[in-house]
């Protein structure tokens, strides 16, 4: 009679969490300052992001750049959540916990934090995917991204107590998509608020994140079926000339969106200039007043949603429509980028304490676990731990303790995780996809 398969492995084991272990899946991002780590959550089979310091810091010496950037993300973005108090407009991940261990020498500091995870990829990934795929994002589309991401920003500006809070680092790679539940259209949030803070006065560089929203609305506009932003925006015959009565719309309505938050950037550094000059205040930085509400342009993008919408939905069920097309492609990108549950892709697993001992890019610190392979419940105590990456197998050790190595193997076994997130026959999209989940 055949014995029953192996069913315990080993896996890489974070403690650090508020609310207990989690295992290593993947790393997601090794950004400037973090590497930003894909990590299973063991009680609740949840997926989230662990963000760490990378490379560890002296711990004697006072913070560095990188770990004040590191504590602003996580204390802005709590002090965001305060001041939002439930309100659904703030669209920024919620910080679980954070912890800032030093080593057993007392040498280094590791500084960690947990997130939840949005799991559809940034908006670069999914653009590049729509050129690719040759899709088109209809216009109701592109008015809810927008409208996501300046209700997050309104909130920032204006709910804050202490003044508005400006985010400084609106990149692609920061906006990254949510699919929730069953719902086919997903959210846009903003990420890393690492650089995020007030405005202090007098500032040469006038420019604000509306800026970026308005690199984000040119970037979005080829997206659309036909929708251009002419030069100037003047309405010249030949540009009315080649397009279809709805691309026209589509164009006027893109244009509209576009010279209301050149106004408002246009009024802005008109209040900064104006409040440069006040004399009553010591260190004088911009108020709720100077920063104009970005709240007409949202009404603007909720009222072109709300008229768009039955049209958009009516023509997703007609064949060869646009909003067809799209909502097919839609529904690909989101089987390849969401996370649907433990069965889609699990930790990374090994089966000897040298094929995990000798893994690269897994910033610690972590301890050598048992596990389920099917269940994924640890399996008594850490066979070893806490170790860093790099380690001994690697150039620039940084680990911590000595490795001893069981003599169940004596090779180096490559990794084994048979639950891959993305097929191989869209690797392009995958790596898009993938390569920045969580910024930092």
């Amino acid at each position: 009679m055949a014995s029953p398969p192996q069913t315990t492995r080993l896996a890489h084991v974070f403690r650090d969490g508020a609310d207990g272990p989690c295992l290593f899946v993947r790393a997601l991002d090794n950004g400037r300052d973090c590497q930003a780590q894909l990590v299973y959550h063991i009680q609740t089979g949840e997926y989230r992001v662990r963000k760490v310091l990378a490379p560890r810091v002296p711990a004697s010496e006072p913070p560095t750049a990188r770990e004040r950037r590191f504590d602003a993300d996580v204390n802005t973005t709590r002090t965001l959540f305060a001041a939002a108090a439930g309100r659904t407009e703030l669209r920024i991940p919620e910080v679980l916990s954070d912890r800032k261990t030093v080593s057993p020498d007392g040498k280094k500091s590791t500084c960690v934090s947990y997130w939840r995870l949005c799991n559809g990829g940034s908006i670069g990934a999914l653009l590049n995917a729509c050129k690719r795929h040759g899709a088109s994002l209809p216009r109701v589309v592109v008015f809810r991204l927008l409208r996501h991401v300046l209700e997050t920003l309104e909130l920032m500006y204006q709910q804050c107590e202490r003044g508005p809070v400006f985010h400084l680092d609106l990149s692609d790679e920061n906006l990254l998509l949510n699919f929730n539940g069953a719902e086919d259209m997903p959210e846009l949030y903003v990420i890393d608020l690492g650089r995020a803070g007030r405005f202090p006065l007098p500032r040469r560089d006038k420019s604000w994140d509306v800026v970026d929203v308005l690199y984000l609305v040119e970037r979005l506009v080829p997206q659309t079926s036909g929708a251009q932003l002419p030069g100037q925006y003047q309405r010249e015959r030949n540009w009315r000339g080649y397009l279809s009565d709805e691309d026209y719309a589509d164009a006027e309505a893109f244009c509209e969106i576009h010279q209301a938050l050149l106004g408002l950037g246009e009024q802005f550094e008109a209040n900064v200039t104006a409040a440069s000059h006040r004399d009553d205040d010591a260190r004088p930085e911009l108020r709720h007043g100077d920063v104009p509400s970005l709240q007409p342009v949202i009404d603007t993008l909720q009222a072109g949603i709300s008229n768009g919408l039955s049209d958009m939905w009516l023509k997703r069920w007609q064949p060869g429509t646009d909003e067809a097309r799209f909502f097919d492609f839609l529904a690909m990108y989101r089987q390849r980028t969401r996370l649907q549950s433990a069965s889609d892709m699990g930790p990374t697993l090994y089966d000897t304490q040298a094929g995990i001992l000798g893994a690269a890019n897994v910033h610690g610190p972590w301890f050598v676990g048992r596990v389920d392979s099917l269940t994924f419940e640890l399996q008594g105590d850490p066979l070893g731990g806490p170790y860093h990456r790099p380690n001994k197998f690697n150039s620039g050790s940084e680990t911590e303790g000595q490795l001893d190595l069981v003599s169940d193997s004596d090779s180096d076994e490559e990794e084994c995780n048979d639950n891959s997130l993305y097929s191989s026959e869209e690797g392009d999209m995958s790596h898009d996809a993938g390569s920045s989940f969580f910024g930092n």
